[in-house]
Order: structure tokens, then sequence, then C-alpha cells
């Protein structure tokens, strides 16, 4: 397990958000919290799965080249529907991930940053 700084980057037609934060990265997954919600990103050779867990729902996202379905739950009804990605680009490196994807038909850029903690 190490701390890790992130800085985390979602780009949509209306607005840009950037934040900064700090969290843990134990093998493939970095873990930290973003705008009152628990993130939970886990890394793969060709996708980034996506948990975003907050008091009223949790969002599950699958990105990989091509359409992928994920799932989103509102937590007061425990009920959920799929939810449909299309993922334009994914570029994984080292400390470094970029998204470009479609989802309920609004393009995003999402780019997260991270850095070990010595």
């Amino acid at each position: 397990m190490s701390k890790i700084n992130i800085k985390t980057t979602l780009i949509n037609p209306e607005e840009t958000q950037e934040n900064k934060t700090k969290g843990i990265m134990i093998d493939n997954k970095l873990l930290y919290d973003e705008n009152n919600s628990k993130i939970s990103i886990e890394l793969e050779d060709d996708s980034v799965k996506m948990i975003t867990r907050s008091i009223e729902h949790i969002l599950e996202l699958v990105f990989k080249e091509g359409n992928t379905t994920g799932k989103y739950t509102l937590i007061s009804e425990n009920a959920g529907i799929d939810v449909e990605i299309f993922t334009k680009l994914l570029q994984i490196s080292k400390n470094y991930i970029k998204i470009n994807y479609i989802f309920n038909d609004e393009e995003r850029t999402y780019e997260i940053e991270y850095e070990e903690i010595l």
C-alpha cells in the first residue's frame, strides 16, 4: 500500500472541474475521496473500472475502447439501471490515466494524475 497525491480533471461541455486530494494505491487500485464521494479505480491492461459511492447512489463504469455497460444504483430504492458508455480513447501509463468517453449523450474527458508520497 502506498500513499499518493492525486489530481483529477473532468472536462465536459459545460465546465472543467479540477480536484487535488490524497489517496492510497493498493496493487492496481486507486482509492480516494472526491466531492463527498468515495472513488475506487481498478486498472487493468486494457480497461479501467471506476466505482463512485455517495450517500445517495453507486455508479459503476467500465472503460474499455468501444461500448461497455455500467450500472447506476439508487441506494434509497435499492434499485439499479444499466448505463451505456462509449469509450473513444483510453490511455493508461505510469502515474497517468486519460479517458475520453460518451455518457448520457455527453462527451467527457477524465484525467487522473497520481504520484507516490515518499
